[in-house]
C-alpha cells in the first residue's frame, strides 16, 4: 500500500474514534470525506500538466512545491471516500465498545430502594494490584461472582445470588494486608454509587470508573479469605515483590521505592504520595511511569547479547523479554505502545529494513486502538504518543541546531524540549495549568534518570536471581536517587512553579496542534528544498533559517492560551459555594480578583479549591478570610499557601495558646510570601472587592456579608438557644441567602431571617429544618447532592449537577 494511503486511512480511524465521543461526529467525518473526494481532484487537475508529470519523473525533477510535495495518490477521490467511511465506522465502533452494565451486573442492586444501606458480602476474585490510597486504605478491583445479603430489605435475604461485573473496593489497611491479584475473597460491607464531579474542574470519579467498566463502589468492613497469610502463587505480582524487596532493603524509603518505580513503573510499588506530588509539580511525572525507556533498555541488552545468534533466536528472545516486561510493569497503555514499537523494531532488524519512526508510531496507535478503542480517552496513552511524536519530528531538527555540542549533551537538551512541546497543550487542557520549569527540570534530571534507569534495570535482574546481590547493587544508586529527589523538590517549591491558565477549550487545543503541525510541515518542506538544492549544486540556505518561524509561532501559541483567559478574567463576576466536606467554602471572583472564605481540610484544598482555581486561571488570592479561627486555622490553609500566594489574610486571633501555636507555621509562611495579616474583631465591618463583611459571632461562627446588594449569612455550629437569642436581639433582617452545614435551625431563627436561598455544605440536612425552610418557601440546595452552587448577577443561583439529580430543592 502506498504510504500516503496508509497514513490517511490510519488517521481517519483515529479521528473517527475521537469524534465518536460527540453525537453525530461520525456523520460529519463522512461528509468531510465526500467533500475532499470532490475538491482534491479538482485542485490536482488545475495544476499544469507538465508539472504533474515531471514531479513523478526522477530523472528530470522540479523543485518541491508546497502543494505537490505530497504524492499524487493523496488526491485520489476513492481514498477520501474510503477515509470518510472508515472514520464513520470508527465512531460507531467506539460507541459499541463503551462499557455498559449487563442485566446481572452487581451495580443493578443499587437500583433497589435503600440498598446502599444494606450490609452484604460479595465473593469474587481480585483483579488489580492492591494499592495504598492517600487516606491510608487499601484499594483494589474485584470481579464479583455472587452476593450474600446480611440483612434483607424486603423479605428474606438473598443467599449466593449470582452477579457479574467489577467493583471498586476500599478496605481498612489491616483488612487489606496480604491481598494479591488472583486471590478469591469475600468482602463484607456496603455497596455505593460512585459520585459525579461536584465542583467545576474537579475529578469525575463516576466517569473514570465507567471508562474502566466499573459501575459500583464498595466500602469494606471485613475481608474473609486472606487469614492464612499464604504467599501468592508464582505470578508477575510475586516476581515484582521479589525484585522490589532487595531494592527497598538496600536503599530504604523513599529512595528504594523511587528506583523500583523508575525501573518497573508505578505498578511495582506504592510510591509515597509526597514523592508523587513533588515529581508532578516538577514536571517529572513521566519518570515514575512505565514508558519507552524500559523497552529501550530491554531490547538493547537482548540485541547486544544475541549479536552472534540467528535471527530467529534473536527475535524470539526479544519478543519474550518484551512480554515479561509487560507483565512486570502492567498493561499500561504507554508501555504497551512502547512494546509494540519495539516489536516493529525487531521485525525491521530481522528483515534488515529501515523502520520509518513516524509510520511505525501511527501504525502502533492504529493497531492498539483497534484492540481497545477506549484507550483514545486514556491520558497516559495520549501523552505517550504525543511525547514520541515530538521525539520523531522535533528532536532531529533540534539536534542539528545543537550540533556544536557533543551528541550526548545535545540529546539531553533536545529530547526533553521536543517531548514537552508536544505534550503541553494536552496537559494544559486536562489540568488547566502549565509547569514553567518542566523543560529545565527535565534537562537537568535526564542524566540522573538515565543512571537510575540503567542501574535499576541491572538491580532488578540481580534481585530476581540473587536477592543479596540486588541489595548490594541497589545501594550504589543512593546518591543519584537522592539527588533526583532533591532536584525535584527544589523546582516543585520554587515560586511560580505552576501557572493556572484556566479552561483550555477543544478549539484552542486544535489550534495549538495545528500550529505545531504547520511549523513542522514548513520545516520539512524547506528541508526538501535544501536537499533539492544540493542535488542541483545550488547554494544551500543554512538550516537555522527554518527556525525563523519559531518565535512567531511561540507568540501565536501564547496568544491562543492567554487572550481567551484574559477576556474571561476581565469580564467575570460570580460567587461559587464549593461542595466541601463540612465547612462552607465560598469563592468570589470579580474580574480576576479572588476572595476566598474558608479553605476546608487538606483534601478540600487538594480536590476542590485547587481544581476550581486552576479552571478559573487564578494564580493569586487577593483576599482570604478564615471564619472560625478561635478554634485554630483549618488545615487546608497551609496546603493552599504552599501553592498560591495570598495578598491579604483575615482572621480573628486565637485566644488559646494551643491554637495560637498551631497557627504560627502558616502565619510565618504568609509573611515569607509577602502576604499581609489582618486581625479582625467581632462586629468589625470590612469592605473588600464588592464584598462587605461583619463577624457577628466568632466562636460559632456567624458572619454576615454582602455581595452586589444581596445579603448572605454564614451560620456555623450555633446552639439552638443562641439562635433564638440572635433572632430576638440581632439585626438579621433582609437576609437573602444562608450558608450552613445542615445542622438544626430553630423555628424562630428561620422565621426572622426568612431566606430566599439556603445552601447546606454537609452531607445531609436536618429533616425538621428542611421542613421549616420549605414552609418558608426557601429554595434549598445541598452541595453533596447538587454539587457546587454558582451565583452570577445575570443568572442567579445554578447548581453544578443536573437539576433532575437535585434531591432537595424547591420547585
Amino acid at each position: 500500500m502506498n504510504q500516503a494511503i496508509g497514513v490517511v486511512l490510519c488517521l481517519a480511524y483515529i479521528i473517527g474514534l475521537m469524534v465518536g465521543q460527540i453525537n453525530g461526529g461520525g456523520y460529519v467525518l463522512l461528509g468531510l470525506g465526500v467533500f475532499a473526494a470532490i475538491i482534491f481532484p479538482i485542485l490536482i487537475r488545475k495544476t499544469p500538466k507538465p508539472r504533474r508529470q515531471r514531479t513523478q519523473d526522477h530523472n528530470n525533477p522540479l523543485p518541491p512545491s508546497p502543494f505537490l510535495f505530497l504524492p499524487y495518490s493523496f488526491f485520489n477521490k476513492w481514498l477520501w471516500i474510503s477515509a470518510g467511511i472508515i472514520g464513520f465506522l470508527a465512531s460507531i465502533y467506539f460507541q459499541y465498545r463503551i462499557p455498559v452494565p449487563d442485566d446481572n451486573d452487581i451495580s443493578k442492586l443499587l437500583d433497589q430502594q435503600n440498598y446502599q444501606n444494606t450490609l452484604i458480602t460479595v465473593y469474587g476474585e481480585i483483579e488489580s494490584t492492591p494499592r495504598l490510597t492517600r487516606a491510608g486504605k487499601i484499594q483494589f478491583i474485584l470481579e464479583a461472582k455472587h452476593v450474600n445479603e446480611i440483612n434483607g430489605i424486603n423479605g428474606p435475604a438473598h443467599v449466593n445470588k449470582p452477579v457479574t461485573g467489577k467493583i471498586y473496593v476500599t478496605a481498612p489497611l489491616l483488612q487489606g494486608t496480604g491481598l494479591y491479584p488472583g486471590a478469591t475473597v469475600g468482602i463484607t460491607g456496603k455497596l455505593y454509587a460512585p459520585q459525579k464531579r461536584k465542583n467545576p474542574g474537579g475529578f469525575d470519579f463516576k466517569e473514570f470508573l465507567e471508562n474502566e467498566g466499573i459501575f459500583a463502589g464498595f466500602s469494606v468492613r471485613k475481608i474473609a479469605g486472606n487469614e492464612t497469610g499464604e504467599s501468592p502463587p508464582l505470578s508477575f505480582f510475586s516476581i515484582r515483590r521479589r525484585i522490589v524487596k532487595p531494592i527497598i532493603e538496600g536503599l530504604g524509603i523513599p529512595e528504594g521505592a523511587l528506583v523500583s518505580a523508575i525501573a518497573l513503573g508505578k505498578q511495582a510499588i506504592d510510591l509515597p504520595y509526597n514523592i508523587k506530588d513533588t515529581f508532578v509539580l516538577a514536571g517529572l511525572a513521566h519518570a515514575i511511569a512505565a514508558s519507552g525507556t524500559q523497552v529501550s533498555l530491554i531490547l538493547g541488552v537482548v540485541l547486544a547479547l544475541t549479536k552472534r545468534l540467528s535471527k530467529t533466536i534473536k527475535f524470539t528472545l526479544g519478543i519474550t523479554s518484551l512480554i515479561i516486561l509487560l507483565g512486570l510493569t502492567g498493561l499500561e497503555p504507554s508501555i504497551v505502545r512502547a512494546a509494540f514499537m519495539g516489536v516493529l523494531t525487531l521485525i525491521a532488524i530481522i528483515l534488515e529494513r529501515q523502520i520509518k519512526p513516524l509510520g511505525a508510531l501511527l501504525l502502533a496507535a492504529t493497531v492498539l486502538l483497534l484492540i481497545n478503542p477506549l484507550w483514545i480517552q486514556d491520558l497516559g496513552f495520549q501523552l505517550s504518543f504525543l511525547a514520541t511524536l515530538g521525539l520523531v519530528v522535533t528532536a532531529p531538527p533540534l539536534m542539528k541546531i545543537l550540533d556544536f555540542l557533543p551528541t550526548p549533551i545535545a540529546s539531553l537538551i533536545a529530547i526533553p524540549i521536543a517531548a514537552s512541546i508536544w505534550t503541553l497543550p494536552r496537559l494544559a487542557a486536562v489540568f488547566n495549568c502549565l509547569l514553567p520549569y518542566c523543560i529545565i527540570t527535565n534537562i537537568l534530571a535526564s542524566v540522573l534518570i538515565t543512571i537510575i534507569s540503567i542501574g535499576g534495570f541491572i538491580t532488578a535482574i540481580a534481585s530476581l536471581l540473587v536477592p543479596s546481590l540486588g541489595k548490594a547493587i541497589s545501594s550504589l544508586l543512593y546518591y543519584p536517587t537522592y539527588g533526583l529527589i532533591e532536584l525535584a523538590d527544589y523546582f516543585a517549591k520554587l515560586p511560580g512553579n505552576r501557572v493556572n491558565v484556566g479552561t483550555v477549550s477543544l478549539l484552542q487545543e486544535i489550534a495549538l496542534y495545528s500550529l505545531f503541525i504547520m511549523v513542522w510541515g514548513i520545516g520539512t518542506f524547506r528541508e526538501k528544498q535544501r536537499e533539492f538544492a544540493k542535488t542541483q549544486k545550488q547554494k544551500v540556505k543554512p538550516p537555522e533559517k527554518r527556525f525563523r518561524l519559531v518565535p512567531i509561532a511561540l507568540i501565536i501559541a501564547i496568544g491562543i492560551i492567554v487572550l481567551p483567559a484574559w477576556k474571561y478574567q476581565t469580564s467575570t463576576f460570580k460567587a461559587t459555594i464549593l461542595a466541601s466536606t463540612k465547612e462552607p467554602i465560598l469563592v468570589l471572583n470579580k474580574r480576576g480578583k479572588i476572595t476566598l472564605i474558608n479553605s476546608g481540610t487538606e483534601d478540600d484544598v487538594r480536590y476542590t479549591v485547587f481544581p476550581w482555581l486552576a479552571q478559573e486561571g487564578v494564580n493569586e488570592i487577593k483576599n482570604a478570610i478564615a471564619t472560625h479561627t478561635r478554634l485554630g486555622l483549618s488545615t487546608g490553609w497551609s496546603n493552599l499557601i504552599g501553592q498560591l500566594p495570598i495578598q491579604n489574610f483575615y482572621d480573628i486571633p486565637s485566644s488559646q495558646q494551643a491554637y495560637y501555636n498551631s497557627n504560627q507555621t502558616f502565619l510565618k509562611t504568609l509573611k515569607v510570601r509577602q502576604g499581609v495579616y489582618n486581625p479582625l474583631q467581632e462586629n468589625q465591618t470590612i469592605s473588600l472587592d464588592n464584598l462587605t463583611m461583619n463577624v457577628i459571632n466568632s466562636d460559632a461562627p456567624l458572619v454576615q456579608f454582602q455581595i452586589d446588594n444581596k445579603k448572605w449569612l454564614l451560620v456555623g455550629d450555633l446552639p439552638i438557644n443562641d439562635q433564638n437569642s440572635l433572632a430576638l436581639n440581632g439585626d438579621l433582617k433582609d437576609i437573602q441567602v444562608i450558608l450552613w452545614s445542615g445542622i438544626p435551625l430553630s423555628q424562630e431563627f428561620i422565621s426572622v431571617i426568612q431566606p430566599e436561598i439556603a445552601i447546606a455544605s454537609g452531607n445531609a440536612i436536618d429533616p425538621e429544618t428542611e421542613r421549616r425552610l420549605r414552609v418558608a418557601k426557601t429554595l434549598i440546595y445541598l452541595t453533596s447532592q447538587d454539587g457546587a452552587i454558582e451565583w452570577t448577577p445575570e443568572d442567579g443561583f445554578r447548581p453544578t449537577l443536573e437539576s433532575d439529580e437535585n434531591l432537595i430543592s424547591w420547585p
